[in-house]
């Protein structure tokens, strides 16, 4: 929420991103390559078109969809953080 200080905010974001991680049944130390490939796993075992008997899997493959469209854009993010220009003073450009 907009009134949250900056540092609820990121433990928000944090505890959010750790519940995703769950979802997926990863440790927050996996790397991209092992995400991808839990997520396609995950993907096909729960798709609905795959269980067409068990009405719960459309919302057990949105979460498993939702989690891992979370964890990849962290890794754009840090990606994007780790990639981006240093000023004079050894910040990084906003």
């Amino acid at each position: 929420s907009a009134s949250l200080p900056h540092s609820m905010k990121w433990h928000h974001i944090m505890a959010e991103l750790s519940r995703c991680y769950q979802i997926l049944g990863l440790s927050r130390k996996a790397r991209l390559e092992e995400v991808k490939k839990t997520f396609r796993e995950l993907a096909l075992r729960w798709h609905p078109d795959h269980n067409p008997q068990d009405p719960a899997a459309q919302v057990r493959f949105r979460k498993i969809l939702e989690a891992y469209e979370a964890v990849i854009d962290h890794f754009k993010e840090k990606d994007g953080r780790r990639n981006r220009p240093k000023r004079r003073d050894g910040a990084a450009d906003a």
